[in-house]
């Protein structure tokens, strides 16, 4: 403090940029500048693969920071980009990919084997998910609830096992209780109220080979004290009870315990409720401007866990203004304030997008017949359209996806859909119109561009047929019709188109 103390005086910096330091000295520079009023820009490794979070004026950690994103983003709909990129987030993560850290659990398992394992018959499972204690204390606020840490709330769980014998109970201790040394205290602790369970209570140690994500499948709810595992199960539309605050707890994803005598009665409705399509919907929205903000793509820096990171590029030409719009966006921040992600405008607050909820259904079947699911015109047309095509009624399936492509203009499925239907009608340039339209809104569906390439064909554009080989390309789609024509063209896919 006195050394960084006499640095500020002498440099009189404007900014101070610095590691979040939670259990490291670079805190005292983050504490010293807010002393002293300066713009404080902190950061941290991402949560996802290759990228890092920023905060202004704050540490990356701060409560404020993920309540105002689920306050200002919740209720605003996602691109079929955005929504497929963070259901395939929440997809690796169950396989542990796509991580910046070593993964916690051991990848999913057969529910069968996973019920015969833990010795579970045909009631009602509620999965209790706790989080790292030694971790948690830097976090206080997160801890505001009705127990003071989750080990406390361990005890509780069995007794409330005991009084509902109509429910089976199974506690997952977190498993960084053992992992870079152990929490010997937390496990003398559950060790001893594990000598005791009640028949209906299982407890699962850190080290056991279970798969917290099959656990969760199974379960009728969940109850978590502040583990990502919570949103996790949110995101399948599962119950989930909240007993901390935690850094997601006031979501409307959750439902929180206040109080000791409130807990068990909340898990018995929890366990009776059924899944939830809102619920799935608002815990992806979440998390994908979540990580818009606070994960953002940071490829300059190669890190793997509990290594010394590298550097990507060469000189610092290659990482000057101009070379990278993240990069000029994240020095805007440190030199004016402005946050990485803008906030939405009224018109995005509210707003219904048929394309995301037809995405969800399509990604979580059982959440169909969800009773909350809305009425979703876009999904029935589509649904028409695909019977119409499979029995060769291009006519029918057109008219059905004229009106799809004008309910919803983004839609790149119903774009496909009408480029097949125009194409069986013979209506060559509408088809290849179509297709176009339907490859710019996903670029990497290599159907529509197989597709595309057919018509391009058919219709004899050889210069459009060859960008579209080159575009594809340059997009990363791999496939052998693709491969095929271009080797009997000539072209180089992924050429500059």
């Amino acid at each position: 403090y006195e050394g960084l103390t006499a640095a500020f005086d002498e440099f009189q910096p404007d900014v101070v940029v610095a590691f979040n330091g939670r259990f490291f000295s670079h805190r005292v520079a983050v504490e010293l500048a807010k002393q002293r009023g300066l713009r404080l820009v902190t950061h941290e490794r991402g949560r996802r693969k290759s990228t890092a979070m920023f905060r202004i004026n704050g540490v990356v950690h701060d409560l404020d920071l993920y309540e105002r994103i689920w306050d200002d983003w919740h209720d605003v709909p996602l691109s079929l980009a955005d929504v497929r990129d963070i259901s395939m987030m929440f997809y690796n993560r169950r396989f542990g990919k796509d991580l910046n850290w070593k993964p916690f659990s051991p990848p999913p398992e057969e529910e069968g084997q996973l019920r015969e394992k833990l010795r579970l018959d045909d009631r009602p499972v509620v999965a209790c998910f706790t989080s790292s204690d030694d971790e948690w204390l830097t976090f206080p606020e997160r801890r505001e609830g009705p127990f003071p840490d989750s080990l406390s709330w361990v005890p509780a769980t069995v007794e409330a096992a005991r009084e509902s014998p109509e429910l089976q109970w199974v506690i997952r201790l977190h498993p960084n209780l053992k992992n870079f040394g152990t929490n010997q205290q937390a496990l003398a602790q559950a060790e001893a109220v594990a000598a005791d369970l009640p028949e209906n209570c299982r407890m699962v140690f850190p080290d056991d080979d279970v798969s917290s994500y099959t656990l969760a499948d199974l379960a009728a709810c969940g109850v978590v004290y502040g583990t990502t595992m919570g949103v996790e199960m949110a995101s399948r539309g599962k119950p989930v009870v909240a007993v901390a605050r935690g850094w997601y707890g006031r979501s409307g994803m959750v439902t929180p315990v206040r109080r000791r005598e409130d807990y068990l009665p909340t898990v018995r409705a929890a366990a009776q409720r059924p899944a939830s399509f809102q619920t799935a919907l608002q815990a992806h929205r979440f998390m994908k401007h979540l990580y818009n903000e606070v994960s953002i793509p940071f490829h300059w820096v190669q890190e793997k866990p509990n290594a010394k990171g590298r550097f990507t590029f060469n000189s610092p030409e290659e990482v000057g203004p101009g070379t990278s719009p993240i990069l000029d966006r994240l020095c805007d921040m440190v030199l004016t304030g402005r946050p990485f992600q803008d906030p939405p405008t009224d018109a995005q607050r509210g707003s219904r997008s048929l394309v995301e909820e037809r995405f969800i259904a399509q990604a979580y079947p059982w959440l169909q017949g969800a009773p909350d699911r809305p009425d979703n015109p876009l999904g029935d047309l589509l649904d028409l359209a695909a019977r119409h095509l499979d029995g060769g009624r291009g006519a029918q399936a057109s008219q059905a996806l004229l009106k799809a492509v004008e309910a919803a203009p983004g839609c790149a499925e119903a774009w496909h859909k009408l480029g097949r239907a125009l194409g069986m009608l013979g209506q060559v340039d509408g088809a290849v119109q179509a297709l176009d339209r339907a490859t710019a809104l996903d670029r990497a569906n290599g159907d529509a561009w197989v597709d595309l390439v057919t018509w391009l064909k058919r219709k004899g554009d050889l210069t459009r047929l060859k960008r579209a080989l080159r575009q594809a390309g340059a997009e990363g789609v791999q496939h052998p019709d693709l491969d095929a024509t271009a080797r009997r063209l000539g072209v180089s896919m992924g050429a500059q188109a």
